[in-house]
Parts: C-alpha cells; structure tokens; sequence
C-alpha cells in the first residue's frame, strides 16, 4: 500500500487513519551548521517521507507530514481531544472517494515547527497518515510557508528558508523552472517521459508518483499491452480503496531532473479531476522521484528553481 496527500482540506482530502501520540523526536542533523532562523530540520519517514516536529499551543513536540500538496495543516481528533482544542462550529464538505463527508476544524492558537510558526489558524480534523516511521497526527500543509522562499534538501535532510523574489541560497547554479501555479498547493510542472508530454504535482506528501488514465493511454500503458503489474490499493479517509497498477517508464524529463527508467503508478484517481481537465494528461510527482533531488518553491513569486545538474 502507498499513500498519497492530502489536496485540499475543504474539498479533496485525501488518505489513511491515523494515530495519536508523539515518540520522542530523533536527534536533527540537517540544521546543525545553519541560524536557527533559516533552516527547518527534516526526518525521514516511511518511504523517505519528509516529517517535521511541531509544537501545538506551546505542547511536547508531535510529529506531522510536510505535505506541499495539502493546502491547510491537519491534525487528528485524539490530539485535538488530547490538547483540548475548541472545535470550531462550522463544518464544511469534503469529497471522499465514496461521496461526500462532512469535516470539521479545530482552534488552534500556535502551530510551530522549527522557525516557521501560524498563528491562530483552523487545521481540520481528519485522521492522519499511518507511519511505521513516526507516530504521525497530521499533515503540515502549504499554509506554513507563507509568502517564503522554500529550499527543499531531503537528501541532506533540511529545508532552508529565504526571502521571496531571492535566488535560493546554497551552491550550485539554480534556474527557473517553468511552472503553473494554480494554487499554492497545487503548483504544476511540465513532465516529459518517453517523448509525450504532460503536467505534474509536485507533491512531498506522495510516497509514490502517479499518472493518470490520459497520460498511461498516451504513453501505452494499457492492460493489453503487458506492461502494467499489480500496485496494490489506495485507501481514503471515507474507507473505500482503488486497486492501482504499477508500470516502469523509460526517458523522463522534469526540467533539469533527467532519468533513464522510473517506476510509477496508474490508476484513477479521484483528485486527478481537480488537477486538471478530462482528456488532460497529469500526474502527481511524490518523494520517491524528488527525494534525491534539491528543488526550491517561492511562494509570493510563484516560481519554482532547480538546482542545475541535479
């Protein structure tokens, strides 16, 4: 079973039951030669997932996804009973993968991981992923970032943070990547494998990176033609599953990202109807191909950088 994100806590959420309780956080390493107040110290969860510890209203630390496709952080109700946070009235409709469920939200005055703080903010309560890694109790989400300059460096275990309209700090040369911005949790990028073209999520919260029905049929990777391999399921918030294929693809391209051969899934998923139109060929672009990989995302300029060679 692999996991997928959360893609929008009012509409779309997304996957798995969770659990409650925090460990003890491991040591930090990625941050030890930077100011505190630039750098946020990753852990690597279940399949190389980036995880964050933060602080609830000033509590011990919890454990949360660091999810670029979740557009609002999330927390599960045995914590929010736990820290007794006020339930806010309000509910609103979300789009399970069996229909529609209601969701609810939480008051929360402080939310801190690291040098990045929101205050006074609503995280919904749904269940959180399910780690073997990290006693998880929900996802931080795009909300956290703000308007800053976000470097991503999950092999080195860290994320730095700069001013918006900056280059990314750090050496090597960085270039723009061309991208789409239709929110700040769903940031597009063009895809290119084997020769036809596509567009792609970049999404921290997918363990694995998926293509669409449009983009397997484009590419031919139909049941007819022997390519496809059993995947496995996806599991939603609502219980139901979707059974997935898994295919290995050849020449794909992101950018300056260039690989010989990568392996994905197919399936139909839901939320691929809210990345794009139908017909269109998308995917969603997970950890497992951007976990080697150190990207930047400028969240008041709206750009994406790559660091060249990498």
């Amino acid at each position: 079973m692999f996991r997928l994100s959360v893609l929008s806590v009012a509409f779309a959420l997304a996957l798995l039951g969770g659990q409650a309780q925090a460990r003890t956080p491991n040591t930090p390493r990625g941050c030890a030669s930077f100011a505190a107040s630039e750098c946020l110290p990753l852990q690597r969860g279940d399949d190389d997932s980036p995880i964050v510890a933060a602080s609830l209203n000033g509590s011990e630390p919890y454990f949360f996804m660091l999810d670029t496709g979740a557009s609002s952080s999330t927390i599960d109700d045995a914590t929010a009973l736990k820290l007794a946070l006020p339930r806010v009235k309000a509910t609103e409709q979300a789009q399970g993968w069996g229909g529609g469920f209601e969701v609810h939200f939480y008051k929360l005055s402080r939310f801190q991981a690291g040098p990045l703080t929101l205050r006074n903010t609503t995280p919904a309560g749904v269940p959180a992923p399910d780690f073997d890694s990290h006693k998880i109790v929900g996802l931080a989400g795009a909300d956290l970032f703000g308007s800053r300059l976000v470097v991503w460096d999950i092999p080195m275990a860290r994320i730095r943070l700069g001013t918006s309209g900056t280059r990314p700090p750090g050496t090597g040369e960085w270039r723009v990547l061309a991208s789409n911005w239709i929110r700040p949790w769903k940031v597009m990028v063009p895809v290119e494998i084997n020769g036809v073209e596509g567009w792609g999520l970049i999404d921290t919260g997918a363990q694995t990176s998926s293509i669409n029905p449009a983009f397997a049929m484009a590419l031919g990777l139909t049941e007819a033609s022997g390519k496809l391999r059993p995947g496995g399921e996806v599991y939603g918030v609502d219980g139901n599953s979707i059974k997935v294929r898994e295919a290995d693809v050849s020449a794909v391209r992101i950018g300056e990202w260039q690989w010989a051969t990568m392996t994905l899934t197919v399936a139909d998923l839901p939320f691929f109807a809210r990345l794009g139109k139908p017909g269109d060929r998308i995917m969603v672009i997970g950890v497992d191909w951007l976990k080697e990989h150190p990207f930047a995302m400028d969240y008041g300029k709206k750009i994406v950088w790559q660091r060249a060679g990498q």
